[in-house]
This record gives C-alpha cells, structure tokens and sequence, in this order.
C-alpha cells in the first residue's frame, strides 16, 4: 500500500513538472509575441507619418497625374507584405522610389 502511495506521488510530480515546463514555454511565447506586436506598432506608426508625408506633398487642387493613386498602390503592397520600406516619391506625376 505505501509503494502505491509513492507512485501516486511520482505520477503527480512528473504531471507538476510538465506543467511548469509548459507555463515556462508559455511565458516565453508571451514574451516573444509582446516584443513582434511592439515592433509592429513602431512599424505602423512609422507608415503612418509616411503616410501623412505624402498626404502633405499632394498639390491642391489635383492629383498630379495619378501619382496618389500609384503611391497609394505602393503603400498598400508595403503593408500587405509586411514589410517597413521607403516609400517611393512622386515627381512630375511619375512614382520614383526615394534613394538613401
């Protein structure tokens, strides 16, 4: 009777241990996810104020032949791929991309 009581008591430390593991696996995931979902807010912020750049930069009275909507294709690839890029000016209603 007391061999089944320790066995009871090994089965419930290696359940605990697994479970730790697990939290401690957890933990690191959170942690992970709480620094992508950072960088993707400095990411968002930044398109953003690009954003309002190339709002600022669009003549009154027009869209200088048809560079907003070009631009704004650009913008929309840039988001939809992720990634935080240069985004290109327009000059003379022709998209360039800006060169650093």
């Amino acid at each position: 009777m007391h061999t089944d009581h320790s066995e009871h008591d090994d089965e419930h430390a290696k359940r605990l241990e697994n479970v730790e593991v697990k939290l401690a696996y957890a933990e690191q995931a959170l942690d992970t996810l709480d620094a992508v979902v950072a960088r993707q807010q400095r990411q968002i912020d930044a398109l953003i104020a690009q954003v309002v750049t190339l709002k600022n930069r669009v003549p009154e009275g027009g869209d200088a032949g048809g560079c907003v909507q070009k631009l704004a294709r650009r913008f929309t690839a840039a988001l939809l791929s992720r990634h935080l890029i240069q985004l290109p000016r327009c000059k003379g209603g022709d998209v360039e991309t800006a060169q650093s």
